[in-house]
């Protein structure tokens, strides 16, 4: 009797599976993201009012700008260090100094490009804008070490409340800085702020690192499998960003103000959100890469559940952008709303594109990840030139949502292939939870259009309460199994 008794006390407790540890982080990060969301689009109705779409539009062509540059940093050896073991035990010292290098590299280019670009678009204020991003890229190096203990380490909790307070510090600061009077340099200042706490957060969370002295005759080691990630950290600024790179270049400020404005409302949910939990998905898919079978069903049900999470935002972004923005703006931001309905059509497919990156990372797929984004960049910066050529913004919208939602869907067929699930596989998981959407999006405007007459405040209120009803209905009917295992995952967040 003794004996069992202390067998029992002695016996380690049972660590939890990587499921169980992916289930908790994505609802932290799920929950961290929602309250980004929260801040992020109050942030974005603030800078509204204290912005013009001009100043919106010079501090995004400033960014566009900096995230082309991004091909030199090495922040992106954080997935190398993620996806192999080996190379986070042996060469981490090498990691953070070849990283740091890099991105100081890049900040003397971008510094060396900023009198280059205010010629270019003949837009002086563009200089000391993008002089002040230089300044925060050597700081976005630092956490680079650190955040890839806590990603392998599955420390998703940590690392959500590092983002929400990047997030904070970004948004509140530039709602500060608008409200001051500073222009169009109030967005780009947080962003200094926000790297510096981020390397410092990351730091704290992942405990000591030791750091020895840099040996460069190593760095050619690291470098070779690292290109293809920094091609694809090239392609994905030029995709997020090139398309205010044209606009500036074919229009305006003012019409690159507006689609900027359009994107970020469009986009906080659906980036914020699948940008996260990326970063729960890639860690946890390398860690089955030995077990296809689970990593397929992981990649099924992480699909699902994602999916079902974002259709509603996307049909409610779709419906309730004109009256919304209306209401809160009137005339001044109202050619954004085209902007904001065809770029959240675009995102419905979204979560194939996260996933699809997320297990191609996983498995060191970084040359077909890298050339396959590549593809989808340039379809969807030539629909927007194409789009820019007969119109303005929402010509632009247009034809760039359209282009993402097609993309979206190849890059979901590239992953499912490295699966080996065939093509009626592959319709017959994306068919029903894409085309869920559809009704909703006919449902809500129908509504809006007949309470059109209504104060606005009533048509958003009812065509809100309508479309999560129909969500509601749409999930019981789809996956009537995923509402009880969301809620059994919200007891394991609070073990």
């Amino acid at each position: 009797m003794n004996a069992m008794s202390t067998a029992v006390e002695i016996a380690p407790a049972r660590a939890p599976s990587a499921g169980a540890q992916a289930a908790g982080g994505a609802l932290w990060t799920v929950l961290f993201s929602l309250l980004n969301k929260v801040t992020a689009f109050g942030g974005q109705i603030a800078l509204a009012w204290f912005l013009l779409p001009a100043d919106m539009g010079l501090a995004t062509i400033a960014l566009s700008i900096a995230g082309i540059v991004s091909l030199v940093t090495g922040t992106n050896l954080k997935t190398l260090l993620i996806q192999r073991q080996d190379v986070l035990e042996e060469n981490t010292s090498e990691v953070f100094w070849l990283s740091l290098t890099m991105n100081c590299a890049a900040a003397l280019l971008l510094a060396a490009l900023a009198p280059l670009a205010g010629h270019w678009f003949n837009e002086p204020r563009l200089v000391p804008i993008i002089l002040i991003l230089a300044a925060a890229i050597p700081f976005m190096a630092l956490p680079t070490i650190y955040a890839s203990r806590l990603c392998r380490g599955l420390k998703f909790r940590a690392l959500a409340q590092i983002q929400f307070g990047e997030g904070l510090v970004r948004n509140a600061g530039a709602v500060m800085l608008a409200a001051l009077g500073v222009g169009a340099s109030s967005l780009v200042w947080p962003q200094l702020a926000g790297a510096i706490c981020v390397a410092a957060a990351c730091r704290v969370a992942a405990g000591g690192i030791p750091i020895g002295r840099p040996h460069p005759r190593c760095w050619p080691a690291l470098l070779a499998p690292a290109l293809w990630l920094m091609m694809l950290a090239f392609v994905t600024a030029l995709q997020t960003s090139g398309i205010i790179f044209v606009i500036g270049l074919m229009r305006d400020p003012v019409a690159a103000g507006f689609y900027a404005w359009g994107f970020a409302l469009s986009s906080q949910a659906i980036f914020l959100l699948g940008t996260n939990l990326q970063g729960v998905f890639f860690p946890v898919f390398s860690k089955l890469n030995h077990d296809s079978h689970r990593q397929n069903q992981a990649f099924d049900k992480t699909f699902q559940a994602l999916m079902l999470a974002l259709a509603p935002v996307c049909a409610l972004q779709i419906v309730l952008a004109r009256p919304v923005i209306a209401l809160l703006f009137h005339q001044r931001w109202l050619p954004a709303a085209p902007v904001v309905q065809w770029l959240s059509f675009g995102m419905i497919t979204q979560p194939l594109s996260i996933l699809g990156a997320s297990l191609l990372l996983a498995r060191g797929q970084y040359r077909l990840l890298a050339l396959q984004t590549a593809a989808a960049t340039i379809v969807i910066m030539a629909a927007a030139a194409a789009g820019g050529r007969f119109g303005r913004e929402t010509e632009i919208a247009r034809a760039a949502g359209i282009a993402l939602f097609l993309t979206n869907i190849a890059a979901g067929w590239v992953a499912c292939r490295e699966l080996k699930y065939s093509a009626r596989h592959f319709f017959r998981k994306i068919a029903p939870p894409v085309f869920t959407v559809l009704p909703l999006v006919l449902a809500g405007g129908l509504v809006t259009g007949l309470t059109s007459h209504e104060p606005p405040l009533v048509c958003i209120t009812v065509t809100t309460g309508l479309l999560l009803v129909l969500y509601g209905l749409g999930v019981w009917f789809l996956a009537p199994h995923w509402a009880g295992q969301f809620l059994a995952r919200f007891k394991f967040l609070g073990s």
